[in-house]
């Protein structure tokens, strides 16, 4: 799927599709500098690479929906959701959900994009609730996501520690009917 963009007056036109396996470099770069961008992610700089059989099997997994923005041949963005606990008889309703996006391709609405089909995906998944972790200063994702259906389910006061400060994460939940 093609997805045009504007990135400081160019236009730009974005592939956007389920990664293979040999897209796994690219998202080895793409993790190492979406950790260097933000501090609003589980990545950190000079993180450990991802396993990559790991990596690939988890894209296979049929208990993910995992699709990835590419410009050219760099990924400038990546979208996953996810049953938590897929054979789990009391959990397996559950599912966790990640997006980021480089600095450069944000507010060209592909967060949005992603979110669009959420409901669609989960039940495909067998999908009830979606849980996701914010942190409590990333306004416009807790913005986006409450847009889409999510709502506020707890605070974890000083869930993060980052930049020697502690900041809090807001617990979102979206269920599925």
């Amino acid at each position: 799927m093609k997805y045009n963009v504007l990135i400081n007056g160019s236009e730009h036109i974005l592939d956007i599709r389920k990664p293979i396996a040999n897209d796994f470099d690219a998202y080895v770069a793409f993790i190492k500098q979406i950790a260097t961008e933000t501090n609003f992610t589980y990545h950190y700089p000079n993180e450990p690479e991802p396993n990559r059989e790991n990596q690939i099997h988890l894209w296979e997994s049929k208990y993910r929906h995992t699709m990835a923005v590419f410009d050219g041949d760099n990924m400038v963005g990546y979208f996953c959701l996810y049953v938590t606990n897929p054979k789990h008889p009391y959990l397996g309703h559950n599912g966790g959900h990640h997006t980021y996006i480089l600095q450069k391709y944000t507010g060209n609405g592909l967060g949005s994009f992603f979110l669009k089909d959420l409901d669609i995906i989960a039940r495909n998944l067998g999908i009830k609730r979606i849980s996701i972790n914010v942190h409590a200063d990333n306004g416009i994702n807790l913005r986006i996501l409450q847009k889409h259906g999510f709502t506020i389910e707890s605070i974890a006061k000083r869930r993060y520690f980052v930049n020697n400060k502690y900041i809090d994460a807001v617990n979102l939940v979206k269920w599925i009917d």
